[in-house]
């Protein structure tokens, strides 16, 4: 199979001379194995720099051979159940690395209760935006619209970089309902 006479990439050769003499004939020390996946360290790759599609030099800025994968952890520390009454109550989030972003979704369950749902009644304060660990209030409202308890699922998650796994932590809210 001929390379071409276009744009040739350095994938293109890498791809050309595996395709006749094997997929191992490449030294170890030259510059046609640095895009080849079983030789370069993906996550030495500093995302920045990607050009998707393409295989150019440029995309090694930054490039550590001996990088590690980063391990996103988060977790969420609180009261999970609350009073009618509502109010501001204090959490406290572990999250790693601690440069990584948050998110925060919130999604409202039906109560016991006729199966009715109500939104709204949480509001989130705050969330640091860097630190191992972070401090943050969550407001809740009165109790008042339902009859029973309502529930609530907020969900936490980590990851400054959308091409790597994420990890999120999700608190099971109850509040109670006028007895």
């Amino acid at each position: 199979m001929a390379v071409g006479t276009g744009n040739i990439s350095l994938q293109d050769v890498i791809d050309e001379i595996e395709s006749i003499q094997g997929p191992d004939v490449l030294p170890t020390d030259s510059l046609a194995i640095v895009f080849n996946s079983n030789y370069n360290n993906s996550d030495g790759f500093d995302p920045t720099y990607e050009v998707v599609g393409s295989d150019r030099l440029s995309e090694f800025r930054g490039y550590d051979h001996d990088a590690q994968p980063v391990n996103y952890s988060i977790s969420v520390q609180g009261s999970s159940s609350i009073s009618p009454q509502g109010g501001t109550f204090s959490y406290s989030m572990s999250i790693s690395p601690s440069n990584s972003s948050v998110s925060v979704s919130v999604s409202y369950q039906p109560n016991e209760v006729g199966g009715q749902t109500e939104t709204g009644w949480i509001s989130i304060g705050s969330i640091p935006s860097s630190g191992s660990t972070r401090n943050f209030n969550i407001t809740y409202s009165f109790n008042q619209g339902l009859e029973g308890d309502r529930y609530a699922n907020i969900t936490f998650t980590n990851s400054s970089d959308p091409n790597t796994p994420k990890d999120s932590s999700t608190l099971s809210i109850t509040q109670t309902g006028l007895q």
